[in-house]
């Protein structure tokens, strides 16, 4: 297992920290939590993937919530309005994905890598090959 350096990966959790407090309410708590599983999976080794792609989609794959304000969210009942305002959020967060990522100087491969897997990382998205 050898130890990943989190500096840039911490540097984008702490500006995204805002969003992640004004969202739903748990966002925080789910992103740090992600973030120290994504930490973890990528020092282990076992699967071969890129930390600079996973990592950041992970910490910005909900911060699109911090765009709605939690007083609004409440509007947004039934399953057609709940899935539209997702949809929404989605593309919010993958349009503030080349902004976030810009001063950390990502390429504009790893930045459409990275909004590749926010775009769908909602399993609900995801087709199922039988």
């Amino acid at each position: 297992m050898q130890k990943l350096d989190t500096t840039i990966y911490d540097r984008i959790f702490e500006k995204v920290r805002p969003l992640l407090r004004s969202g739903r309410p748990g966002d925080y708590l789910h992103i740090k939590s992600v973030y120290r599983s994504i930490v973890l999976l990528c020092e282990e080794g076992t699967y071969s993937v890129n930390p600079r792609v996973l990592i950041p989609a992970g910490i910005l794959h909900d911060c699109g919530f911090g765009f709605v304000k939690g007083k609004y969210m409440n509007f947004f009942a039934g399953q057609s309005k709940v899935g539209a305002m997702r949809d929404a959020i989605n593309e919010l967060t993958v349009a503030y994905v080349p902004a976030c990522l810009k001063e950390f100087e990502f390429s504009e491969k790893e930045i459409t890598e990275i909004q590749e897997i926010i775009k769908y990382s909602d399993e609900e998205v995801l087709s199922i090959a039988n």
